[in-house]
């Protein structure tokens, strides 16, 4: 399975995203049945959706996976649904404080995760890590 997978850079004042290191650990490791493909998005309601589509379009991966920081949550949150919808409470890292745009004018107002949700949250729990499912992931700067 070819996998794309990315993080994000601090932002809001952090010197750390914690999405970013994961990626950057995952990517020194090899798996068998996965080819990983990782990058690091731009906090940028204009750059960061720019270079996933670069990648995705480099990559044709089967799957993508976003990681995204959420502060102060103690445990791995799985989205099920992403919002069309941008509403920043801070400024992205390019100054853009957006207010109750749509991502895609005219789209859905929200799109279900294809993945097994369910399935991810439980295997992840059998492993022993910290997991909760979880309805979206907000809407700062969730890519299109």
């Amino acid at each position: 399975m070819k996998l794309l997978l990315t993080g994000f850079e601090p932002f809001g004042g952090s010197e750390v995203n914690p999405s970013e290191e994961v990626v950057k650990a995952l990517s020194k490791h090899s798996f068998s049945a996965v080819e990983l493909h990782t990058t690091i998005l731009p906090v940028d309601k204009e750059a960061g959706p720019a270079k996933l589509i670069q990648n995705f379009e480099e990559t044709r991966p089967e799957a993508v996976v976003c990681l995204g920081e959420a502060g102060g949550r103690m445990v791995i949150c799985i989205e099920r649904i992403a919002i069309n919808l941008m509403d920043y409470r801070i400024e992205d890292n390019a100054g853009s404080l957006i207010k109750n745009q749509p991502i895609v004018l005219d789209g859905s107002a929200a799109f279900f995760c294809t993945l097994p949700v369910q399935a991810i949250v439980e295997g992840l729990k059998e492993a022993g890590v910290p997991t909760r499912l979880s309805l979206s992931a907000g809407a700062f700067l969730c890519i299109r």
